[in-house]
């Protein structure tokens, strides 16, 4: 490149106080090559001089002469003047500093710059000027960012599936415990049923044992033994009978039926499991409401705690179970809003 090319009417002045500079610093005649870069000129105080014509379309300046001599950092948005005037101190001081930095153009369309800035030296070595060079990288922060996007939606989709995953996880844990509990509750029911039938035999020989003998007393003898006997087992009939529809499930089949008379007719079945030095007593509200429900579940948990109770008395107490209407303004609040029949198990034990 020659100053008469240089000089030529046909290069915009711009351009000429770049050529004039490179001759003066000895800069890279090739600057004005560099067509996809915006490439400026500051001076020492920091304000722009001049700006390459493909810079003035990257930027959307129709006229320079708006923008030369002004602050080259007050042409920034306030959150970057900071960092362009870090930069120029650096350049002026002998180094070098490259970043990236947001800058709308001339017209307000947003833009990303990587931006260069170095400082200009004279034939002495002396910094006179600072050299920016900025190219145009909007469209790869804008691939930056539906890729980060793309990223943060991947991470929440797998963190949904891992929270499906933990739920069904559980379901999972529950469904085999509920399937193992069937399994055990049936094993028990078929056992229980075993038992009951073997106590039925025993029951009936004895039944038909007090008939035989009863044919053979003598006419006018006293008989009261022998009805003691008969009632006893009438009462153990009725008790192996309750025993044995308590052992068999329902399917999990919820029904509407009396809780007064489903504890009234395990009552003797409950004195039983809290043994004879145990007084067991049952209360219920008059005027009971029925509940839906399945009616083994709540069989099993009145056993449950009884038990329980039994376990706090020791040898000797009381056990009480009692049943109360709950209309829904007395419920307690962490349950949902409807009326409730409220069972109670208390004891006098430690």
């Amino acid at each position: 490149m020659t100053r008469t090319h240089a000089l030529s009417t046909t290069t915009p002045a711009e351009d000429k106080a770049f050529l004039d500079v490179s001759f003066r610093s000895d800069l890279v005649g090739g600057l004005l090559v560099a067509s996809r870069a915006c490439v400026k000129l500051v001076d020492v105080r920091g304000a722009l001089v001049a700006m390459n014509t493909p810079g003035q379309a990257l930027m959307e300046i129709d006229d320079f002469a708006a923008v030369c001599g002004k602050p080259w950092a007050g042409l920034w948005p306030e959150q970057e003047r900071e960092r362009i005037s870090r930069s120029v101190e650096a350049a002026l001081e002998g180094q070098s500093t490259s970043f990236t930095a947001f800058c709308p153009t001339a017209k307000g369309v947003p833009k990303w710059w990587d931006v260069t800035v170095s400082p200009v030296r004279d034939e002495t070595g002396a910094v006179v000027q600072v050299l920016s060079c900025s190219y145009d990288v909007t469209h790869i922060k804008e691939r930056e960012a539906a890729l980060q996007k793309l990223v943060e939606d991947r991470q929440q989709v797998i963190v949904s599936l891992a929270q499906q995953l933990d739920a069904e996880t559980r379901r999972l844990s529950e469904a085999r415990r509920r399937v193992s509990h069937a399994e055990k509750l049936h094993v028990v029911g078929q056992f229980v049923g075993n038992v009951v039938h073997d106590i039925n035999n025993v029951l009936a020989v004895m039944q038909s044992a007090s008939r035989v003998l009863r044919r053979r007393l003598p006419e006018g003898a006293n008989s009261d033994i022998f009805d003691q006997v008969d009632k006893s087992v009438a009462r153990g009939s009725t008790l192996v009978r309750r025993l044995l529809d308590f052992s068999r499930a329902d399917g999990g089949r919820a029904d509407v039926f009396s809780p007064s008379d489903a504890l009234a007719g395990d009552a003797d079945l409950l004195k039983h499991l809290v043994g004879d030095g145990i007084a067991f007593n049952t209360e219920a509200s008059p005027n009971l409401w029925p509940v839906l429900a399945e009616k083994t579940k709540f069989q099993s948990v009145v056993f449950n705690l009884v038990s329980n109770a039994r376990d706090a008395v020791g040898d000797d107490g009381t056990v009480t179970v009692s049943l109360g209407n709950c209309p829904s303004q007395q419920r307690p609040a962490s349950i949902p809003p409807g009326d409730y029949v409220v069972v109670s198990v208390s004891d006098n034990g430690c």
